[in-house]
């Protein structure tokens, strides 16, 4: 079925275009999917973290359609996040009466 415009324009040609974030922890293959999916070498793809250092655009040109992809540095956790639940709870344990 073919969609109107609010103006009643055939859409079904239309141009569509849109941005998708590659968001992660550090070396995770945000820079190796960004690669494999723009189908070129746009980003450095190492085993070495922290490669990235500032966001890359890699774009996607199809006959309909344009993808922008953004590959970001990995993001780090605060140093509380890092911690096991496990080792967190030793170190709250005295405190805490009742354990669920």
């Amino acid at each position: 079925m073919k969609k109107k415009t609010n103006n009643g324009q055939d859409q079904s040609g239309a141009f569509r275009s849109g941005f998708v974030s590659l968001i992660g922890r550090p070396n995770v293959g945000k820079s190796t999917l960004l690669n494999k999916m723009v189908g070129e070498i746009v980003a450095i793809a190492t085993h070495r973290p922290q490669t990235t250092r500032a966001r890359i655009r890699g774009i996607v040109n199809r006959p309909n359609c344009q993808i922008v992809f953004l590959d970001t540095p990995g993001i780090h956790l605060p140093p509380a996040a890092r911690e096991t639940p496990s080792a967190t709870a030793k170190k709250t344990g005295p405190s805490i009466n009742t354990c669920v």
